[in-house]
């Protein structure tokens, strides 16, 4: 009699940590990269009465074995690490991985992985999660290139600001006008940048010179390129362009690269600034694009390899990981990139608070690289993956839990009056 007891005391317990694995994922069913538990059950050592027999090929059959069971336990309480719904933020930071593999972190003493990618910048340039602990990866250099050779280390975003470039190619398009009398001109301005990310402006006119001929001539007047006189002017070039019957460069295909030397239609010219950038800076000019038809003359600068310095507006996080700034110069440039990490065997990770895992003998050791290669996932930008708690499910398992331990506590009362009228026999 007291074997159903004790049998029943050990599925109260069990059942009891059921409510509690069941009431943890309900608790969390809005934890940003929350993964659920499941709990599964054993049966215990069961107590055999009588042994089995084999049968007696010239007499009886033989008989099954007679056990009775001695109760219930945990077999296992394990993560499912399934994809939660992917929330929108809307601020780019916020990344999320779709597939396999976690975000890298750091406390300082171990390293952490988590499915919840809700990042910021900190006030010394670390990114870090919203628990303070520094995402890992690789931080670009000065030049936006990433080095995913080197070791994982804690990423930092030092560049608020970008140099400038250096021009060294320009193009010019638009349409020199074929009705135009001879001495007729067209203009355009265009800002050559020097090695300081500092803008000079230097003015190219046309001057017809006749029917399908035009002269073209370059000058500043900025002092610091050593422009001089009463107006300052610096003559930086001229030459000569030709336009065939059908009012395309002689010559010339504007789709064609750009040659190795200069020629009519791509002349060059060299500025020797004097407010300490480099001197001797060379600028190639493509008037391939110019036409000569009977339009007005419109001439503006297509192209411009050259850029001011800028300051960091915003970072978008791409596919691969990639975090890229975005500068009030229009330039983009890598500034890092996260480290992704999988496991062999990812329910074996132990949970370590904040949505973060920690590896276990269970898990085996991280396989670190990028995002987008080795099977681990691709990194979606401005958005969050949710929990992915199924609540009918949960609910379902909670009734089950619940009547599971309403079963056994009946079975205790029910041993406890048959106890009781066992001991009643003796009045």
């Amino acid at each position: 009699m007291l074997r159903s007891l004790l049998t029943a005391v050990s599925s109260l317990r069990s059942h009891q940590t059921y409510l509690d694995v069941v009431g943890n994922n309900i608790a969390n069913v809005n934890t940003t990269g929350f993964k659920a538990s499941r709990i599964a059950f054993q049966d215990l050592l069961s107590q055999t009465l009588r042994g089995g027999t084999a049968p007696d090929p010239a007499g009886v059959g033989g008989t099954n074995p007679m056990q009775v069971g001695m109760g219930m336990a945990l077999r296992a309480v394990e993560t499912i690490h399934t994809q939660g719904d992917l929330q929108p933020t809307g601020q780019d930071t916020d990344v999320a991985v779709e597939g396999e593999g976690f975000f890298t972190l750091s406390d300082g003493r171990r390293q952490l992985y988590t499915r919840d990618g809700s990042f910021n910048v900190g006030a010394d340039g670390a990114l870090t999660n919203a628990g303070g602990l520094r995402v890992q990866g690789w931080t670009a250099d000065a030049r936006g290139n990433v080095n995913t050779g080197l070791a994982v280390a804690s990423i930092t975003i030092p560049q608020t600001t970008i140099g400038g470039t250096q021009s060294t190619q320009l193009k010019i398009s638009g349409n020199l006008d074929s009705a135009a009398a001879v001495a007729a001109t067209a203009a355009v301005t265009m800002t050559l940048y020097d090695s300081l990310g500092i803008g000079h402006a230097v003015t190219v006119t046309f001057t017809k010179t006749a029917g399908n001929a035009w002269s073209w001539a370059a000058a500043t007047t900025d002092e610091t390129l050593g422009a001089t006189g009463t107006p300052p002017t610096l003559a930086l070039g001229t030459g000569a362009l030709t336009f065939d019957a059908t009012g395309g460069p002689t010559g010339e295909n504007p789709s064609d690269p750009l040659p190795a030397a200069p020629s009519a239609f791509t002349p060059q010219f060299t500025v020797n600034p004097t407010n300490g950038a480099a001197v001797g800076q060379v600028v190639r000019v493509d008037m391939r694009p110019l036409s000569q038809v009977a339009q007005s003359s419109a001439v503006n600068i297509a192209a411009n390899n050259g850029s001011a310095a800028g300051q960091l507006l915003s970072m978008t996080v791409d596919s691969l990981g990639r975090l890229i700034g975005a500068y009030s110069n229009g330039r983009t440039q890598a500034l890092a990139q996260l480290a992704m990490a999988r496991f062999l065997n990812p329910a074996g990770l132990n949970k370590a608070g904040g949505s973060a895992f920690a590896e276990s003998l269970a898990s085996g050791t991280p396989i670190v690289g990028t995002a987008g290669t080795g099977g681990r996932g691709t990194v979606a930008s401005g958005v969050l993956e949710g929990s992915n708690v199924n609540l009918a499910e949960q609910f379902t398992r909670m009734i089950l839990a619940e009547r599971g331990f309403q079963a056994n506590a009946r079975v205790i009362s029910t041993s406890d009056e048959v106890l009781q009228d066992l001991i009643n026999l003796k009045r």
